[in-house]
C-alpha cells in the first residue's frame, strides 16, 4: 500500500492546475484542456510523452480521491493513501492514451464522456436563460409592454445564437449521458432553489400584486407566513434545519401567491371601474407636465393610495401616454377582490370626458 503525502497531492493538482476543492467537472475540464496540448500526437514538446502520462495519473488520482469518501477516518494518513493497483492501473491507462493517435484519443469513450458532460452543462446553463427570458417576454406582452418585450425578445435572440455556435463544436450527446445527467440535475438543490424562487416570483408577479388589499395587510400576511414556514423549519428532519433560511424567504412568499391564487378563482360578474392619473387632471387645469417618476402611478383623488400592486404598470412607456385606466375586477371566492385585467383610457377621451361632462356639472 503507498500513502502519499500532502506534497505529492499538490504536485498532481499544480499538474492540473485545479484547487484542493475542485469539483468533478472542474478537473475534467482541466484535464481536458491540457490534453489537447499534451498528446503526442499534437504536441511539439520533446517531453509531451511523459507530460501526458503524468497529466493523465493526476486526473486519475484526483477523480479516484473523489469518488471515495474518506470522512471519519482515524488517520490524517488514511486521506492520502492510494493504492498499488490504482496507480498501476492510472499509469497504463495513461501510456495507452499516449500511444493513440490523437483523433481516436478524441473520439474515445474516456475522453468523449467528459466531453460530453461538460457539454450537457453548458446547455443545461442555455437552457435555464431559455425559460427564464421567455416567461418574462411572455409576462411582458401579456402587461402589453412593448420596450420589455423588445428587450426579451434580443435576449432570446442572443441565446439561440450561443445556443447555435455551442452545438456545433464538441460530440453529440448520448442518450444515457443526457438521462443521467438531467436527473442529476433536476434533484440538485441549486435546481429546486432556483425553480421555486422563479415560481414563487411569478406567483407574486400575477396574483399577490393584483389583489386589492393595502401594502399593510399584504406585509402582515407575508409576516404570518414566514412565522408559520419558520415553525416548520424546527421539525426533526435535516432537511429542514439545512435550507432553514431559503424556505422562509422562498416558500413563504410562495405560499403567499398560491393563497391569492386560490382567491382568483371565481366566477363572479366582472366589476368596471374608470380612473384619471393625478398628472394629467393637474395637466389639463394647470397646463403643467409632472411625469411619474416610477411605474407606481397616483390616481385622481388618491384613489387606491394605499394599494400599490394594482397601480403599478410595468409597461411604462404605454402608461405614461394614457391618461387614465379601466379596471376590470372581481369578488374573490375569499372575499378579496382581484383584478382580472385593465387597460389605458386614451388622451382624446379623457378629453372628450371633461369637456363633455365635468364642465357641464360646473355650469350646474
Amino acid at each position: 500500500m503507498l500513502f502519499f503525502t500532502p506534497q505529492m497531492i499538490e504536485k498532481y493538482l499544480t499538474i492540473l492546475g485545479v484547487p484542493a476543492n475542485a469539483s468533478e467537472d472542474a478537473i475534467k475540464k482541466a484535464y481536458r484542456e491540457k490534453a489537447k496540448l499534451y498528446h503526442p500526437d499534437v504536441s511539439k514538446l520533446e517531453n509531451a510523452h511523459e507530460k501526458f502520462v503524468l497529466l493523465t495519473e493526476a486526473y486519475e488520482f484526483l477523480m479516484n480521491r473523489l469518488k471515495k469518501s474518506y470522512h471519519g477516518q482515524k488517520t490524517a494518513q488514511a486521506k492520502y493513501k492510494w493504492t498499488e493497483d490504482a496507480q498501476q492501473k492510472a499509469r497504463e491507462e495513461a501510456r495507452k492514451a499516449a500511444q493513440m493517435r490523437y483523433q481516436d484519443f478524441i473520439n474515445s469513450p474516456y475522453y468523449k464522456s467528459m466531453t460530453e458532460i461538460i457539454k450537457l452543462g453548458d446547455y443545461i446553463i442555455v437552457m435555464i436563460f431559455y425559460v427564464f427570458f421567455i416567461s418574462f417576454l411572455v409576462y411582458m406582452l401579456i402587461n402589453k409592454s412593448v420596450a420589455g418585450a423588445i428587450v426579451f425578445s434580443v435576449f432570446i435572440f442572443t441565446n439561440t445564437i450561443v445556443l447555435l455556435r455551442m452545438n456545433r463544436r464538441g460530440p453529440k450527446l448520448s442518450a444515457k449521458i443526457i438521462q443521467k445527467s438531467l436527473f442529476a440535475i433536476v434533484s440538485s438543490t441549486t435546481f429546486i432553489y432556483f425553480s421555486t424562487a422563479f415560481a414563487a416570483l411569478l406567483l407574486f408577479l400575477e396574483f399577490t400584486l393584483n389583489t386589492f388589499i393595502p401594502n399593510v395587510s399584504l406585509f402582515l400576511f407575508y409576516l404570518v407566513a414566514s412565522i408559520i414556514t419558520l415553525i416548520f423549519t424546527f421539525l426533526p428532519y435535516p432537511f429542514m434545519k439545512k435550507h432553514r433560511f431559503y424556505l422562509i424567504f422562498a416558500f413563504a412568499p410562495m405560499m403567499t401567491g398560491l393563497f391569492f391564487g386560490l382567491n382568483s378563482l371565481s366566477k363572479e360578474k366582472i366589476i368596471k371601474e374608470v380612473h384619471f392619473f393625478e398628472f394629467q387632471v393637474k395637466q389639463y387645469y394647470d397646463n403643467t407636465s409632472e411625469f411619474p417618476a416610477t411605474s407606481i402611478f397616483t390616481l385622481e383623488n388618491n384613489a387606491y393610495q394605499n394599494i400599490s400592486g394594482i397601480r403599478l404598470f410595468p409597461d411604462y412607456d404605454m402608461a405614461v401616454e394614457a391618461a387614465g385606466v379601466i379596471y376590470y375586477s372581481r369578488n374573490g371566492i375569499l372575499g378579496m377582490r382581484y383584478l382580472v385585467d385593465y387597460e389605458f383610457v386614451s388622451v382624446e377621451d379623457f378629453r372628450l370626458y371633461m369637456k363633455t361632462y365635468r364642465e357641464k356639472e360646473l355650469v350646474r
